[in-house]
Parts: C-alpha cells; sequence; structure tokens
C-alpha cells in the first residue's frame, strides 16, 4: 500500500553479466512485492485475476523463484468487491545491500540516518525470501454501495469529484520476510513476521492515469516478535495524493496533470537507551524508510532508515498527442495505448522522532525525469533523479504514487 539497488554500468563483458543477473533478479523480486497486489486493468474491465509461477538465475550464482495469486475474488457473482492476493518467493543473491549498523551504535555513527554517509552500508552475497496474504474489500458506502466492481470513472467536468463518489476500501495483510547479508566473513540476518490493517478513500477518475481527484490512505503495521529475532514492533503511517488537470497551450500535447503526494510514517514502539541501543523497531527494509522506486528516487533503494519519516513529491505528468510504435525483433511491434512524458521533483527526510520542526531540518532532495507507458495492459515505467549523492534510474511498473 503505503508506500533494493541502484546498479552502475560497469565495463566488462563478465561483470555486465553478473550484474545482469542482479538486476534480473532483484528488479523482479521488487516488483512482485510492490506492484502485483495492484490491479494492472484500467477501469473499462471489470476486474483481472493473475496467477503466476516463475524462476530465474543468474551468472552470479543468483537464484530465485516466486508464485502467486492475485485479484481472486472467491464471490465474484455475489459480491465481486472482495478479492484476495497471496505472494511468495525466495531468492540467493550475488549482491545485497542494506543501510544497517551494529546495534548498539551512536547515532553519529549510525548507518541509514539523515547525516549519515552512503558508504556506511552492509554489502554482499545473502539470501532475500518473502511471503504475503492479503484481503480487501470494498466497503458497502458512499459509491462502493451499487459500484461493488469498483470501477474508477471520469464524471465529466472541470470540478473535483464530489464526496459521494468515492470509494472506501478495507484492507488485511499477513506478512513475513527474511533477509541475510554475508559481508566480510560476518552474516548478519533480519526477520519479520507480522500484519497490517489499511483504509482507503478514492475519489480519483482512473487509476492507470488520474487527471482528478484524491486518495487518502491510513494504516498501521506490527509485528508481535513472532520472527527469529522476538522483537516487536509497530508503525503508524499515512499518505495522501490529489490529481488536477491544466489548460493546454500547445497542441501536440493530449492532456496535462500535476499531481503531488504526501507520506508520513511513525514507529511509536521505538526505543533508544543513552548507550544507543535500539529496541523495538523494524528491521532496515521496514517501516520508516527512503530511497528507491518510489520515496527519493535519485538514492539507493532503503538508503535512509530510521523511527520517523516524510516524503513529499511533484509531478507534471504530459501525455503527448502522438503514440509511437516501436518494432523488436522476435516480438514484433509493442502497441503502447498512451505514454507520459514526467518531470518531478521530491523531498524528504527520516528523523530520530515524529517532529515537522525535525522534518524540515536539512531534509533531502531531488529532481528528475520519467517516462510511462501502457503497454500490454501494464504501465512501464522508468524516472531519471539527480540528488546530492549523485544519479538514479528506476525502472518499475505504475506511478510512483
Amino acid at each position: 500500500m503505503l508506500g533494493y539497488q541502484r546498479r552502475r554500468n560497469r565495463c566488462a563483458v563478465e561483470r555486465w553479466r553478473q550484474w545482469l543477473g542482479i538486476i534480473t533478479a532483484r528488479l523482479l523480486h521488487r516488483f512482485l512485492r510492490t506492484r502485483w497486489r495492484r490491479r494492472w486493468h484500467s477501469h473499462h474491465e471489470r476486474f483481472a485475476e493473475c496467477r503466476f509461477i516463475t524462476a530465474l538465475a543468474g551468472t552470479n550464482d543468483t537464484v530465485a523463484a516466486y508464485a502467486g495469486i492475485v485479484d481472486y475474488r472467491p464471490f465474484a457473482e455475489s459480491d465481486p468487491g472482495l478479492d484476495v492476493s497471496a505472494l511468495g518467493g525466495r531468492g540467493n543473491f550475488g549482491t545485497q545491500r542494506i543501510y544497517t549498523s551494529a546495534n548498539p551504535m551512536p547515532r553519529a555513527d549510525r548507518a541509514g540516518t539523515n547525516e549519515s554517509n552512503r558508504d556506511n552500508r552492509l554489502e554482499g552475497s545473502g539470501h532475500d525470501g518473502f511471503a504475503e496474504g492479503q484481503i480487501r474489500w470494498l466497503l458497502p458506502l458512499l459509491d462502493g454501495t451499487h459500484n461493488r466492481i469498483g470501477n474508477l470513472h471520469d464524471r465529466g467536468g472541470t470540478a473535483p469529484p464530489p464526496i459521494r463518489a468515492g470509494l472506501i476500501r478495507g484492507q488485511a495483510e499477513i506478512f513475513t520476510r527474511d533477509l541475510s547479508v554475508a559481508d566480510e566473513g560476518q552474516t548478519q540476518s533480519f526477520a519479520t513476521f507480522g500484519g497490517r490493517l489499511n483504509l482507503s478513500f478514492d475519489t480519483r477518475d482512473n487509476e492507470l492515469n488520474p487527471t482528478r481527484g484524491i486518495l487518502l490512505q491510513t494504516g498501521v503495521s506490527a509485528d508481535p516478535g513472532w520472527a527469529d529475532d522476538g522483537d516487536s514492533w509497530w508503525t503508524l503511517e499515512g499518505e495522501a495524493s490529489g490529481f488536477a488537470p491544466l489548460p493546454l497551450g500547445q497542441s501536440f500535447l493530449r492532456r496535462l496533470v500535476i499531481g503531488a503526494g504526501l507520506w508520513t510514517i511513525d514507529t511509536p514502539s521505538w526505543d533508544e537507551a543513552p548507550d544507543g541501543t535500539i529496541t523495538h523497531r523494524p528491521p532496515p527494509f521496514d517501516g520508516a524508510k527512503l530511497g528507491g522506486f518510489d520515496h527519493l528516487r535519485a538514492y539507493s533503494f532503503n538508503r535512509f532508515n530510521d523511527r520517523a519519516a516524510w516524503h513529499f513529491t511533484l509531478e507534471l505528468r504530459a501525455m503527448p498527442d502522438f503514440d509511437p510504435e516501436i518494432r523488436l525483433p522476435y516480438i514484433g511491434s509493442i502497441g503502447i495505448v498512451w505514454w507520459l512524458v514526467v518531470l518531478f521533483t521530491e523531498i524528504g527526510r527520516v528523523a530520530p522522532e515524529w517532529n515537522p520542526e525535525t522534518f524540515i531540518d536539512d531534509p533531502r532532495m531531488d529532481i528528475g525525469l520519467g517516462l510511462r507507458a501502457l503497454v500490454f495492459g501494464g504501465l512501464l515505467r522508468g524516472d531519471l533523479a539527480y540528488g546530492d549523492e549523485g544519479v538514479g534510474l528506476k525502472f518499475m511498473v505504475g506511478h510512483a504514487f
């Protein structure tokens, strides 16, 4: 709902082969964990169920396998507003990177904080596995009273959609994940096993390409201590995004939309002792983290992690008035339904406490240019962003917000 590594080019052919295995495996891994739960279909389709099993291997000892079923509607005829998803996968990777330090560690030397050095991290081979099950239900309220499929649709006009046009969804999820990194002969392991409850309110006119409306989301995540380390934690987060069309000043544009998104999270269970020992915190790949596909795209995945975080992004999405035709060997023509050119900027920060005054003190920022294309029923995304630690190039499915 709310809401792993930038790869740099290598000159040698053999290194390209090794990194290609990592890129393919890790991209698929992140894609499954973050995007398969979201429906790919446009708002004109009734609903789309997806089942898949896939495996892959690379030349750098990378091996991974995944399986899942997404948007299965067990009561499609009587109540299509309820859908179930289940995903799982595990892989061994030649290179993993995670920004964390020994515990205890003084804040000034701790990895992942807003002031930390990007070279302060663990890096090496390891495994990464996850499993999650999710139930999502469209509440019979507002537009969901008669629109049980939950289609988003454009009601025309220029005014924002009224409150009565909104859809309210509840979501319950159980998850587990374990990750290890072997760095300089020592193996660090992280694990979590818990659940999430989310609630959303949606008045957008389209899920894949909204032009107006808002999406409000709130959620609580908790691990009672069921994982191997036995450390319990819980987080509270919220997200708001909105979209509005802009006047078209140029004839070569079909549509021009401005979108804004705000996300914040806190870890009330966080307990930090005077010597720097931290307990009741999420692992560094969960909770209050920035950097990656959606939040601060110029930075490495999970580059920043702490007790609390906030993130704001602004995007200008322009839809050109022509659709290019691309032909590839052995594949033929790739049918691009529509595409977008996106200018974006982001600002955000992790912090040792949830405090607006702390959030605005020396935040991280980036600017970037992106492309989106609706191809084969899925929205493909490529973003190139620049921040104070360099340039980040991310490829993913779906919008950042």
